[in-house]
């Protein structure tokens, strides 16, 4: 496992080189970050894989032809998940559009959006309409939470309420 992780860590360095955050900081430290978390959480290699690649389709020149080649199709298909759909957004409104997406997505995509979001909070580089969206969007979550998801929407809610 650990030479996969390896290899999803360069990728993901690679990818998002040269990218730079609202703090100022290297994009992929985020990335990186999120998938440390979502290690600590879970065994699952393939959730790890795509928690440090969840958003290499939305802020790199990476493909999801890629992500299948080099790991694999389930990689692929949860990173691909985890990927805003812009026209979507567009149509719905975001927080329609997140609230819809986050309710259905499958709990280990769900696992990585609420470890991203958190860390998305945690920067220091974060807007405060970003910690009003988020703050929505756990009011509005309506789905059966394992002990796992309420531990993180609980450390959501306390840096929020800080």
């Amino acid at each position: 496992m650990t030479e996969m992780i390896d290899l999803c860590k360069k990728y993901c360095v690679d990818k998002q080189s040269g990218l730079i955050r609202n703090n100022k900081k290297p994009y992929y430290e985020h990335s990186l970050r999120v998938g440390d978390m979502v290690s600590k959480l879970t065994d699952d290699k393939d959730v790890v894989i795509a928690a440090y690649l969840h958003d290499i389709l939305e802020h790199s020149n990476g493909t999801e032809k890629e992500i299948t080649e080099i790991f694999n199709d389930r990689v692929s298909d949860l990173v691909k998940e985890m990927t805003n759909d812009k026209e979507l957004i567009k149509l719905k409104g975001k927080l329609k559009y997140l609230t819809d997406k986050m309710n259905c997505m499958s709990e280990e995509s769900f696992l990585i959006k609420l470890c991203d979001r958190y860390d998305n909070l945690m920067d220091s580089g974060s807007k405060p309409s970003y910690s009003i969206e988020t703050t929505n969007l756990m009011k509005n979550i309506d789905r059966k939470l394992n002990k796992t998801q309420r531990k993180i929407i609980n450390l959501i809610n306390s840096v929020i309420t800080n």
